[in-house]
């Protein structure tokens, strides 16, 4: 059972399959968003029970995907939460 959010067409709670990655929890979720910028998050990383993944917005005004602004939470290999900031 993992929580999605962030730029993902339908947030929510959702249970997966027993190794499932990150990218099977976006498919899950409905895709990405439009406004959706995933580079900052490992679509290939493993999901543990009870993981959750936030998929970061762009910013539309920078005009290009690769320019973010905010935070963006992932998982660390080992399963854990990390918070990356950018500027």
């Amino acid at each position: 059972v993992i929580n999605i959010d962030g730029a993902v067409v339908f947030p929510g709670v959702y249970t997966l399959p027993v190794q499932s990655r990150v990218i099977d929890a976006v498919e899950a979720a409905g895709g990405l968003a439009e406004n959706a910028s995933p580079g900052s998050v490992n679509l290939a990383a493993d999901l543990e029970d009870g993981s959750h993944i936030y998929i970061p917005a762009r910013n539309p005004s920078l005009g290009s995907p690769a320019e973010l602004v905010g935070s963006a939470v992932g998982l660390a290999e080992s399963g854990e939460m990390k918070m990356l900031l950018i500027n």
